[in-house]
């Protein structure tokens, strides 16, 4: 459909920024939980980690050790990163028990030491970074996504971010500046813009207010190539749609004299 329809999709220096902070925060959670459980462990035992055994008699002081690390992990957090910080947490406790469960099964062998478990449990908790950076890259690629940086738009104005707060009601500043990189982007390309978005708190339940005051749509991913569809057949581009309806587009976008205009 956006190949039929002759569109775009572009990722916003914004858009990228937050969902690769939430992969590293996401995955940061599992390394964070290994290195906090290395440290507690540590204090607890009297020689190296590397010269204790790693067997069923460090069971408990996983065991004792656990609520402390949960507390280290979700100090500071809001709500939904502790859900995600505490899951972090049990799927790292339930990994090193079961990895000194697995050394005292091991016939024959020599069991690893704690330092080494450790060491493998945090190898093994750095996969879902991996993981997740994988599926984003794929995600940019199915979508043949434009990548493009703020150099390459008009720069904000001094009052955009005032509008998007008063007149659209955007409370979260994350998404005004989403949104504002998008009006930007659209004026400096003069092509119709969409934001599309599940977002109902911020964006979606206020997108009428938005394409008043900013022209730009903010968009159902359902409904997005209808709606863009309707402004491509208006006939009109958001710069002559802002004349039309009296809205000063310059005090969303500073656009630089022509000598210096961005290419």
């Amino acid at each position: 459909m956006s190949k039929k329809l002759g569109t775009t999709t572009v990722l916003l220096p914004a858009v990228h920024r937050e969902v690769s902070s939430i992969i590293r925060s996401c995955a940061g959670f599992f390394v964070d939980a290994v290195r906090a459980y290395r440290k507690i462990i540590a204090a607890s035992f009297n020689k190296p980690l590397d010269q204790i055994p790693a067997g069923t008699e460090a069971v408990r002081t996983i065991r004792l050790a656990t609520p402390e690390v949960r507390r280290r992990i979700l100090s500071g957090w809001g709500s939904n990163s502790r859900v995600k910080a505490s899951s972090a947490v049990g799927e790292v406790e339930t990994a090193i028990v079961e990895g000194l469960y697995r050394g005292v099964a091991r016939t024959g062998q020599k069991s690893p030491t704690l330092s080494l478990l450790l060491d493998e449990t945090e190898l093994k908790m750095r996969g879902p970074y991996s993981e997740f950076n994988d599926r984003y890259g794929d995600l940019i690629t199915h979508l043949k996504a434009l990548t493009i940086s703020d150099a390459k738009i008009y720069p904000p104005s001094p009052t955009i971010d005032q509008v998007l707060q008063d007149d659209c009601h955007i409370a979260n500043e994350k998404d005004r500046i989403i949104v504002s990189q998008a009006v930007r982007y659209m004026f400096t390309n003069n092509d119709w813009t969409g934001v599309v978005t599940n977002d109902h708190t911020d964006l979606l339940s206020n997108k009428a207010s938005i394409e008043k005051h900013c022209l730009l749509l903010v968009c159902d991913p359902l409904y997005v190539f209808d709606e863009i569809r309707e402004k491509f057949q208006s006939g009109i581009d958001p710069v002559e749609a802002a004349n039309q309806s009296s809205l000063d587009y310059k005090r969303l976008v500073r656009v630089p004299p022509l000598s210096a205009s961005i290419v």
